[in-house]
């Protein structure tokens, strides 16, 4: 067995302007001028960066960048790989893994931190990136130890034009031993690795982000009644649901237009090959992307309407809070009716009436907070049915 090189990828959907950006960083150490300026430094120290250079090709754009022992290179559709030479598979995976999640990956993270943040919902799944093994003369026995070594386990193996891939749950080897005559050479086999295996996962994540909205939402909705004092806790939950969803809708509409253009640029023979070794076809992908996007446009429209439904509610409850300020202005004009009776100091009567006017103005007082309390305890807890198909009552 004859292991030549590891490689750990991901990709994240961007574009030209990104790559730009990118090289910038990775090459002087710009950003754009509101990021700090320190913290964009400490992040370039960290990457020891000794040679980038960009590549202008005929397909994608790349940048290739020289950081101690692992090379970087990243196109400006987002398919982002790292590589190093193997020595100890398990320490240089290890390594591999480290330099992207304690070094380039917070960079990056920083330097397009800018505009519409990712989503919590997004933010907090967890990201597994795979990792690549490419040598030579491996064995089924040898595929078994390397994964063990990587802590994975072997799902199938497939063999075509002189390659022969293993897949784990997020590893994969590649034999390349009679893969001389391929049209496809080993970084554009890694590269399409990264970028479907990419794909599918961030769709896979889309999904199961939209079963976790629904749910929710549908929590609400199934709810017997909500209390007043709910309602805006839950129009800002809502709200933030929203910018998850166009966040979402929005990528998406994005990662349709990177699929197009890489099945425009890749030969039919490529994409034949790349089907053969077990990866999806763009056709493939690009159904599932369309039908998670018909599953987030009924995700937004359930989201809206919900937003609808307890927008009426607070609507219907302050005009029951206008009745009982009419209440209030009325008992008002009582208590200032009896209130004529009372004596003030410059009255005549005040000698023989201010006890007991005391006692009146102290009633009034007790009497104005306990209704004040009392409306505000009523406002507060008035409970509200919201699933009788739009129709709100009193609970």
């Amino acid at each position: 067995m004859l292991l030549e090189r590891v490689y750990f990828g991901a990709w994240l959907p961007r574009t030209m302007v990104h790559l730009e950006e990118m090289y910038d960083f990775l090459k002087y150490g710009r950003a754009p001028h509101d990021l700090h300026p320190q913290k964009i430094h400490q992040l370039f120290e960290k990457l020891g960066v000794s040679n980038v250079s960009f590549v202008d090709n005929d397909d994608y754009n790349t940048i290739a960048a020289t950081c101690g022992d692992i090379t970087v290179n990243i196109s400006e559709d987002g398919i982002i790989l790292l590589e190093a030479t193997v020595n100890e598979i398990r320490h240089d995976t290890t390594h591999i893994e480290q330099f992207y999640s304690d070094r380039l990956g917070p960079a990056l993270a920083y330097l397009f931190s800018r505009g519409a943040p990712l989503p919590i919902s997004l933010a907090r799944v967890e990201e597994i990136y795979p990792r690549i093994i490419v040598g030579s003369h491996i064995s089924d026995a040898d595929v078994i130890e390397l994964l063990e070594n990587v802590y994975d386990t072997l799902l199938v193996t497939r063999e075509s034009h002189g390659y022969k891939v293993s897949f784990g749950h997020i590893s994969e080897i590649i034999d390349v031993q009679h893969a001389k005559k391929s049209k496809l050479a080993v970084n554009d086999l890694v590269a399409y690795t990264i970028f479907i295996r990419g794909f599918s996962q961030l769709l896979s994540q889309y999904l199961e982000t939209h079963r976790t909205i629904w749910a929710d939402i549908t929590k609400i909705r199934d709810s017997v009644s909500i209390r007043h004092k709910d309602f805006i806790k839950l129009r800002m939950h809502i709200l933030e649901t929203l910018a998850t969803i166009s966040f979402v809708q929005a990528r998406m509409n994005q990662m349709g237009s990177i699929l197009h253009a890489r099945d425009r640029i890749t030969p039919p023979e490529v994409q034949t090959l790349l089907h053969t070794l077990g990866f999806s076809r763009y056709e493939t992908l690009e159904a599932t992307l369309e039908y998670t996007k018909d599953l987030w446009q009924m995700t937004a429209d359930f989201v809206n309407d919900t937003m609808s439904l307890l927008e009426s509610v607070q609507q219907e409850n302050s005009q029951r809070e206008l009745r009982i300020l009419q209440l209030a202005t009325v008992a008002g004009v009582i208590v200032g009716f009896f209130g004529m009776n009372i004596a003030f100091p410059w009255n005549e009567e005040w000698n023989e009436l201010s006890r007991s006017s005391y006692v009146v103005v102290g009633l009034v007082i007790v009497g104005i907070g306990l209704f004040a309390t009392f409306v505000r305890i009523m406002i507060l807890n008035r409970r509200f049915v919201i699933n009788r198909g739009g129709s709100f009552d009193k609970k």
